[in-house]
């Protein structure tokens, strides 16, 4: 998978939790997937899909 894939499917997961009204840390959606999916590519790129990560992080998201 691209780089670019990657950090699509992941950005469309972060939005999809956003629905529920959840935020990346208070910060806009699209500005911290831009910072993020990339490392997520980079480092789990090959082990976990991007929806995975996605969900992962959230988890983290106050």
């Amino acid at each position: 998978m691209t780089k670019e894939e990657f950090c699509e499917r992941f950005f469309q997961r972060v939005t999809f939790h956003c629905r529920a009204g959840r935020r990346p840390f208070g910060l806009d959606p699209k500005t911290y997937c831009d910072r993020i999916a990339p490392i997520y590519w980079r480092e789990l790129g090959n082990e976990l899909s991007p929806e995975e990560c996605a969900d992962q992080d959230a988890a983290y998201w106050p």
